[in-house]
């Protein structure tokens, strides 16, 4: 995937967002799990003696090592079973949680967004949307912007040097990769 089309990726659903009502996308960003790495990747460049600019870097690093994993999460709850995650899966869609694959999936197709209005109250709906989801692209959306989000952390840690810390800070977010290849 080029630059640009990473790029779009995000700006696509930047604009989707935009266009669901206020309180779900303030429900989006409370789900985030990048505001703990946000603020601990800064936070530790600060208390090192790092300069302004490794710190805004360590900042960017966290945030989209949070986000990658939080749209990792969200593809792993259509992708995986329950033995898998450890929890009950298919959770996110059957709460009413707009979860990233959901979002893509709804621009494509408008019948899911009925589905989801009605709560699923028909039989086999929650199974449908499920369907859904995975036949118009939305993990394969999802799974672009993960990895563009990890491309951005790893391009972050250029302002560090080579060292056995820099390469474990970009383990991690191999390893938050690794379940979605």
């Amino acid at each position: 995937m080029t630059d640009r089309e990473k790029h779009n990726l995000s700006t696509e659903l930047e604009s989707l967002l935009r266009e669901f009502p206020e309180n779900i996308v303030d429900f989006l960003k409370e789900q985030s799990s990048s505001d703990g790495q946000m603020a601990s990747t800064k936070g530790v460049a600060i208390f090192s003696g790092a300069n302004r600019s490794v710190t805004e870097q360590m900042y960017e690093y966290g945030k989209n090592l949070g986000l990658s994993f939080q749209f990792v999460d969200d593809i792993l709850d259509f992708t995986q079973s329950a033995e898998q995650l450890g929890k009950r899966a298919r959770t996110d869609l059957a709460k009413g949680n707009l979860t990233t694959p959901i979002i893509f999936a709804l621009k494509k197709e408008p019948k899911l967004r009925d589905i989801i209005e009605s709560e699923f109250c028909k039989t086999g709906s929650l199974d449908e949307a499920i369907k859904l989801v995975k036949q118009f692209g939305g993990i394969e959306r999802a799974q672009e912007l993960a990895k563009e989000k990890a491309d951005i952390a790893i391009r972050s840690l250029q302002c560090l040097p080579q060292s056995d810390f820099w390469l474990g800070l970009e383990d991690m977010v191999m390893f938050n990769l690794e379940s979605i290849d």
